[in-house]
């Protein structure tokens, strides 16, 4: 996931680090909207709807990753 930053800017919202750590911990299952004060759970839940994208990565799209990163590995050590 990733909060589309460009579109949060263009309707005049900002985010704090601690939203930003509420947002991260919420899509990974830590908590629930109902825990948060009123306030806070309305800007979150506005920002889940309208301005996070799920970001899809197929295997072989993981795969590609791996073999870059080992890649690089494989130049710092000189072997």
């Amino acid at each position: 996931y990733r909060i589309n930053t460009e579109r949060v800017a263009e309707v005049g919202m900002k985010i704090t680090e601690t939203e930003r750590f509420i947002i991260n911990a919420l899509l990974q299952g830590y908590g629930a909207l109902n825990d948060l004060g009123r306030k806070t759970r309305v800007k979150i839940e506005t920002l889940l709807k309208g301005h996070v994208d799920r970001i899809l990565v197929t295997p072989e799209m993981y795969d590609k990753v791996l073999e870059k990163l080992s890649g690089y590995l494989k130049d710092d050590t000189g072997s």
